[in-house]
């Protein structure tokens, strides 16, 4: 498994867990706003791990954005409980957000795990074209 995350020292990091757990992993630096550093991220995979057979692209959108009241940041981009949401968005915000959702929690990087491997499984083979809202209830928010 390749992992590959803009802090290089986290992906190195979550690459050894896996591998203490038996696994195989390779932790690799990717900016994915820059083609180059994806393209040389999915060469440095095939190199080292023979392939890629499935592929999910994430990342957190924060980065340099400041939290400004909401004004400029669409409701929409606060769907997990990650560290960047931790370092980015302040505690009264994100319970306010919780309040408005149909589950009444914050969203976890399992949560969202779970939807892609089901999606990457043979379970769902027959499934295309689709938008799942993996959100807790947030279209749904009162």
């Amino acid at each position: 498994m390749a992992v590959a995350d803009i802090d290089e020292d986290g992906a190195v990091a979550v690459a050894a867990s896996i591998d203490g757990d038996g696994g195989v992993a390779v932790g690799l630096r990717v900016d994915v706003s820059d083609p180059a550093s994806t393209e040389a991220m999915a060469h440095t995979t095939v190199e080292r791990l023979g392939g890629i057979d499935l592929l999910i692209n994430n990342a957190a959108i924060y980065g340099g954005m400041e939290i400004d009241m909401l004004v400029t940041v669409d409701w929409d981009y606060w769907p997990t409980d990650t560290q960047a949401t931790r370092d980015v968005v302040p505690e009264s915000i994100v319970k306010d957000l919780v309040k408005g959702l149909a589950l009444k929690r914050q969203g976890t990087p399992d949560d969202m795990a779970n939807m892609a491997l089901f999606l990457l499984s043979d379970e769902a083979s027959w499934i295309t074209g689709q938008i799942f809202n993996v959100d807790g209830g947030q279209v749904v928010r009162s």
